[in-house]
């Protein structure tokens, strides 16, 4: 598995699997092009994928009393 470390600003977040190579890659939206963050090929099919294996979750977190971050614009889309 891979790690990122750092601080996750607002912004546009995509996560994307080709099943070609069997790589995840995460990246965001910046200056109008996907700056890719991490990517990770997953050679050994430890994420199930596929048929009946398509689910979409978001987690906000809360920290004290101050409230997490809004969400705005989110997609969840599966192209076959």
């Amino acid at each position: 598995m891979q790690t990122i470390s750092g601080s996750f600003t607002a912004g546009t977040y995509r996560l994307r699997y080709n099943p070609t190579t069997k790589t995840y890659t995460a990246a965001k939206y910046v200056g109008g092009a996907w700056s890719d963050l991490i990517s990770w090929t997953d050679s050994s099919n430890v994420i199930a994928h596929g048929n009946g294996h398509r689910y979409g979750a978001i987690g906000i977190g809360r920290l004290f009393t101050i409230n997490g971050g809004t969400i705005d614009n989110f997609y969840l889309r599966d192209w076959t």
